[in-house]
């Protein structure tokens, strides 16, 4: 009998088991479900590689501290655990348990660390590390070219990644800042940039209105942005304010060329001397090949005149026009061997490029 109750016991959970797989029931311990559906906490990836911007303007975090969003700096966030922020350099950042930078210095492209740190029942685990990337009040370009009737304002941190040339081509106020406090000086002959900075210090006695409207530009005190009302030439100076002292100090100088829309001032190939090129620069296509070339013009607002030629007809032809996005682009097609002079004229500015025409069989 006990034989055959521990038979009909087994039978029995052998049935069960099969009718739990047949109905797609499976048991998981507690602790492993709680352990699938748990995560660490971890610094998002727009904090932990310098993705964000700290102003190294003298004396600002210590009037203006700046507080670290908990809720945005962190993933999977433990809304039970307690966080706490240290610098990992307090020569270049200070910053509070709760998160709020009240110091910041160093160099420019510097980063600045906070490490991260979780506590929860007792327990406290380093979530991980925020960078910042220090980003000094400085002018990104010397020159400009403004159109007459559009606006202009200060460009942002993100410019300072672009060349020289696409700079040009998103001409706004050539300085990069992340705060305010800031005065911008301008006249139509070179800024004596020391003696200004004497007057806005109050060292020298001057009732000048920097900002007042002149001739040339119109100025907007509460978007901080130019009209350009006039063609002409005028030169910036620039100064931040150091808070702890209240006084300005000079960043750098810059220069505007004003012009209307159908002015130039540069004109260049996209990528030339890149792309399939010789050492000196030459492009190359394909006898039958139909390539499209693009280029730019100073400034980017230009709706004048385009002249686009082909030094020899008989070995490639060329036609201007805008592509989809509005671009300016060059269609060349090769139509024999030989080498040639594309150039592109605006009025103004103008470029060359040289070509040549190969048959298929040399990029082979």
């Amino acid at each position: 009998m006990k034989m055959k109750s521990k038979k009909g016991k087994n039978m029995l959970a052998l049935l069960l088991a099969f009718a739990m797989i047949v109905t797609g029931i499976v048991v998981t311990p507690v602790n492993a479900q709680a352990a699938k559906k748990e995560k660490k906490a971890t610094i998002a990836d727009m904090y932990a590689y310098g993705d964000l911007a700290l102003s190294t303007q003298e004396g600002y975090y210590e009037k203006k501290p700046y507080q670290i969003s908990v809720k945005d700096a962190i993933v999977n966030r433990n809304k039970k655990a307690k966080y706490t922020f240290y610098s990992c350099n307090t020569k270049k950042i200070k910053v509070t348990k709760s998160g709020k930078i009240t110091y910041v210095k160093g160099k420019d492209n510097q980063y600045a660390k906070v490490k991260v740190k979780e506590t929860y029942k007792k327990k406290t685990r380093t979530v991980g590390t925020i960078q910042y990337t220090l980003v000094s009040t400085k002018i990104l370009h010397e020159k400009v070219t403004w159109v007459v009737g559009k606006t202009y304002q200060l460009s942002s941190p993100d410019d300072a990644w672009l060349t020289e040339e696409e700079a040009q081509m998103y001409p706004d106020i050539p300085l990069e800042t992340t705060v305010g406090y800031w005065r911008l000086v301008y006249n139509t002959e070179p800024v004596d940039a020391q003696e200004t900075l004497k007057k806005l210090n109050g060292e020298i006695t001057d009732d000048t209105n920097y900002e007042d409207d002149n001739e040339y530009l119109t100025y907007n005190s509460k978007k901080n942005t130019y009209t350009v009302k006039k063609r002409g030439t005028l030169y910036f100076a620039f100064y931040a304010k150091n808070l702890k002292t209240d006084k300005f100090y000079y960043v750098g100088s810059f220069e505007a060329r004003l012009v209307d829309s159908t002015e130039a001032t540069d004109v260049a190939f996209e990528g030339w001397g890149m792309l399939d090129d010789d050492d000196d620069g030459t492009e190359y296509i394909s006898v039958g090949e139909k390539t499209t070339y693009w280029f730019d013009v100073v400034p980017y607002q230009y709706n004048g005149t385009v002249k686009v030629t082909c030094s020899d007809p008989k070995i490639a032809t060329v036609k201007y026009k805008k592509d989809k996005d509005g671009a300016n682009t060059v269609v060349v097609k090769g139509l024999k061997k030989g080498t040639v002079s594309i150039t592109v004229e605006v009025n103004g500015a103008k470029v060359t490029m040289k070509l040549k025409v190969v048959n298929p069989d040399f990029f082979e």
